[in-house]
């Protein structure tokens, strides 16, 4: 009996815990959209917060956003290097 209360309390704190942050995400995308509608640029998220918050936090953000898309693509070719396929010569 125990384990089950406990188990329905966990669930119910996941869903209560996704729930809010889905409703933090949602605030931060209507928010972006205001400011895009308001003051469009080509820069994006980083150009933002570089002109609302501070250059610093703007370089940040887009040296950021560059070692995640270095991380990605190189473990995508890490991964394509290493398929037991091409190893065979099938492509």
């Amino acid at each position: 009996m125990a384990v089950t209360a406990v188990h329905c309390l966990a669930l119910q704190g996941l869903l209560l815990g996704y729930a809010y942050v889905g409703f933090v995400c949602y605030l931060v995308m209507v928010s972006l959209g205001e400011m895009a509608s308001y003051l469009p640029h080509k820069k994006g998220f980083a150009g933002y917060a570089t002109r609302f918050v501070d250059p610093a936090l703007g370089f940040a953000l887009g040296y950021n956003y560059l070692m995640k898309y270095v991380c990605t693509i190189s473990l995508c070719r890490i991964e394509f290097d290493q398929h037991p396929l091409l190893a065979c010569g099938y492509t």
